[in-house]
């Protein structure tokens, strides 16, 4: 019989070693699909609805919400890639939603890196009972001006 002091610490290893083994399994997987990828670039069944493409935000816009239309009935889940021409892979996310907004620290983190540039975004459609098989794409480039809007923007998702 465990201590009363022993089980708390128990449960606490089990969360850290389960979160690392799922965090570790995810992340070659999506990395996978997207290296998959982009060896075509091909745009199927996914439109980008927001932003357009070649959209240009100004260096003190708010991080803008991702928004697309999957004609796939396969996908159920999605992977977002912001990459570079040279398909150098800089963030990579999923999500079970047709809308996706980036974390404000990733945004600034982005924002710093591609000033005056820009940079590509790819939506990837998957299905989670075959996670290795793309069934939907779509992918725009939107670009980080250095110039601020220098007075408050409203604009809605």
């Amino acid at each position: 019989m465990y201590k009363s002091k022993q089980l708390p610490q128990l449960a606490v290893l089990t969360i850290v070693l389960l979160f690392a083994l799922f965090a570790s399994c995810g992340g070659i997987r999506e990395k996978k699909i997207f290296k998959e990828w982009a060896k075509s670039e091909l745009s199927t069944n996914i439109r980008i609805v927001y932003p357009f493409d070649s959209s240009l935000f100004p260096i003190d816009m708010a991080s803008p919400s991702l928004m697309w239309e999957d004609s796939s009935s396969e996908a159920d889940l999605w992977i977002i890639a912001f990459y570079n021409k040279e398909h150098t892979l800089k963030y990579l996310y999923k999500t079970g939603m047709k809308k996706w907004k980036i974390e404000r620290s990733d945004w600034d983190k982005i924002k710093e890196i591609n000033l005056d540039k820009f940079l590509n975004i790819a939506v990837i459609g998957v299905n989670t009972k075959r996670p290795d098989k793309i069934v939907s794409s779509g992918k725009l480039s939107i670009g980080i001006s250095s110039d601020p809007v220098g007075a408050p923007v409203f604009y809605r998702d």
